[in-house]
């Protein structure tokens, strides 16, 4: 598995033997949201995205992310915290 960190946000990646990537979210540890998608000229194309639904019991965003076979070209890990930072990390693996 390859690392990647970057303000505050780590993600673990891992090749599969199909050709799917999976993207694991290792911090923050409660998230608003996070994506997973292309960084195209400045414009932030989601390939994938998990959020924590609000509420009187919230539940937490979905972890890890499988990208099927075929996702090419660089990738990003983009993360939302509760006080409005956006952390951005490149992801390659």
């Amino acid at each position: 598995p390859a690392d990647a960190v970057a303000s505050g946000a780590k993600v673990t990646i891992e090749r599969r033997r199909d050709g799917a990537r999976t993207v694991r979210l290792d911090a923050p540890e409660e998230p608003l949201a996070w994506a997973v998608g292309r960084d195209a000229g400045g414009v932030f194309e989601r390939l994938w995205h998990a959020e924590r639904a609000p509420g009187t019991r919230p539940t937490a965003a979905e972890r890890v992310a499988t990208l099927p076979p075929g996702v090419v070209g660089p990738l990003v890990a983009r993360v939302w915290s509760d006080e409005g930072v956006v952390s951005s990390v490149e992801v390659k693996a």
